[in-house]
């Protein structure tokens, strides 16, 4: 047995005993965690049935806690059934595309969008080392227009990166092809059932390129990811991005994961709630 697969279980265990403690916000600790955690993690991991390739990083934590999102991802499972069609914009290495592929089964059809060329390639390995067959993969950012965008890469973190606002500093940046969803969806014939939606702030500008899809599929649900401070770094304004959702016809529910509960609220009721800290919605057609 490798030192590696020695001491990795003991990290892993530490790390578990430890969450919630708040050490982690410690820019020392953290420093030292990361780089425990990215050299001692697996290749891969298998989680829900399926085999998962992991970044540098392992930005998601699934070598230590074999799932990310628990309540989260227990919604989608009741959320999305066998035959839907599904939308994953910011897919990532394909946690939920994973997921979501399964849920649809053959009859299904799984749309994933992921800019990075990096994160994208482990997209693309994950969908294949587990045969699916029913996705869709798409290395290109969503937006409200078409062309070259700047895509700003977190060293920290693979999951954080998003696309750049001229008010950011984008030192550490990519061109990557930017399209808009109604443009890519307006021959598709079927009924669009279900879209998750993580990019970092720039949900109103993924929007803004969604109108006609929106307004034409009556039972669309959405979760997506509500963070001011992202959406503030962007430019943008935190409560017009949720009264976008509103006026696009949606209710909206707070996914509670730290109480593990799903409670109906509005805009002023996430301005008020949520300050340094995010959440995610489902957004249902109402």
């Amino acid at each position: 047995m490798t030192l590696k697969k020695i001491l990795s279980p003991i990290f892993n265990k530490t790390v578990k005993h430890l969450a919630g403690h708040g050490i982690g916000r410690n820019k020392a600790v953290g420093t030292v965690f990361n780089y425990l955690k990215s050299s001692l993690k697996e290749e891969y991991v298998q989680i829900d049935d399926h085999i998962m390739y992991l970044d540098k990083q392992d930005s998601l934590c699934l070598s230590i806690n074999n799932i990310y999102e628990k309540f989260e991802t227990d919604l989608v499972k009741q959320e999305i059934k066998k035959g839907d069609v599904v939308i994953d914009i910011g897919a990532n290495i394909g946690y939920y595309t994973l997921i979501f592929a399964k849920l649809v089964g053959d009859t299904g059809k799984v749309f994933a969008f992921e800019p990075d060329p990096t994160n994208f390639e482990l997209l693309r390995k994950n969908i294949e080392a587990n045969g699916y067959k029913n996705v869709i993969l798409e290395q290109k950012a969503l937006s409200n227009k078409e062309g070259k965008v700047t895509l700003a890469l977190s060293k920290q973190n693979t999951a954080g990166h998003h696309i750049s606002s001229e008010q950011q500093d984008s030192k550490n940046s990519i061109q990557v092809d930017a399209i808009i969803a109604d443009n890519y969806f307006k021959n598709f014939e079927r009924k669009i059932n279900f879209v998750k939606m993580d990019v970092e702030g720039a949900e109103s500008i993924v929007l803004g390129g969604m109108t006609n899809m929106l307004r034409n599929n009556a039972e669309l649900k959405m979760m997506v990811e509500y963070n001011p401070d992202a959406i503030k770094n962007m430019g943008l304004d935190p409560a017009s991005y949720l009264e976008l959702l509103i006026r696009n016809g949606f209710s909206m529910m707070d996914i509670d994961s730290k109480n593990m509960k799903i409670t109906n609220t509005d805009v002023q009721s996430l301005i008020r709630k949520y300050h340094d800290e995010y959440t995610n919605l489902l957004c249902v057609k109402s």
